[in-house]
């Protein structure tokens, strides 16, 4: 049963697990999920979830803000895969550019003064001062 719920102005979508054992290329995933195809979704997050959350946590050092910008990624990647264009880069190059940027857009939105450290990528950090003054 797909479920969506709107909590703190976000629209989450909560998927169930496919178990799928069709495999899809980024390619086929993102033309279904322009579709709005919720199994797609399903599947690009299995596929990419883990990788996407080990960057979190390894570049914020923080459990809550990992998972609540990892949340916060995918649902930009529901809202705007339209944007993502093949030629350009790799699907999974587009999603760690989406994290980073979305990482960016959270961090400011909560008035967090942070450091961005590109140590060659893809190892990256976001280095937390602390809070902004007013």
């Amino acid at each position: 049963m797909w479920e969506p719920m709107i909590v703190n102005d976000y629209k989450l979508l909560f998927f169930m697990k496919t178990n799928s054992i069709q495999k899809y290329s980024d390619n086929e995933l993102h033309l279904l999920i322009q579709k709005k195809n919720k199994t797609a979704f399903t599947l690009l997050y299995e596929y990419y979830g883990s990788m996407i959350y080990g960057l979190a946590m390894h570049a914020l050092k923080s459990k809550e803000l990992a998972d609540e910008i990892v949340e916060l990624t995918f649902i930009k990647v529901w809202d705007s895969i339209h944007l993502f264009k093949l030629q350009k880069k790799t699907f999974c190059m587009w999603l760690v550019g989406l994290f980073i940027a979305t990482a960016q857009d959270y961090l400011e939105s909560k008035n967090i003064e942070f450091v961005f450290k590109n140590l060659g990528f893809p190892s990256f950090t976001f280095e937390i001062i602390g809070e902004k003054a007013c």
